[in-house]
C-alpha cells in the first residue's frame, strides 16, 4: 500500500527476519523533478517487534527524507 505525501509516492516494504522474528523496513520513494522520474530507496538499521510499528517508523522516515528535500529546494 501506498502513501502519498507532497506529491511523492511512499511504498512501504516490511519484511521478517524469520530466524529473530524481528521486523526491518524499506521504503522506495518516487516523484518527479522536471519532468524527470525518480526512484529513491530508504533504508534503516532499526528493527521492530511489530510489523505495523516497522510501517509506521519508515514511512515517517520517508516523510522526514521528503521534508528535508523540498526544504533544500526552496529558494532562500
Amino acid at each position: 500500500m501506498g502513501v502519498r505525501y507532497r506529491k511523492h509516492l511512499i511504498l512501504p516494504t516490511i519484511d521478517q527476519d524469520e530466524d529473530t522474528g524481528s521486523w526491518k523496513a524499506t521504503a522506495h520513494i518516487q516523484f518527479t523533478d522536471k519532468l524527470a522520474f525518480n526512484n529513491f530507496i530508504l533504508r534503516v538499521s532499526t528493527l521492530f517487534s511489530t510489523k505495523k510499528e516497522a510501517e509506521k517508523h519508515i514511512v515517517e522516515q520517508a516523510k522526514l527524507w521528503i521534508d528535508v528535500r523540498l526544504r533544500s529546494r526552496s529558494p532562500k
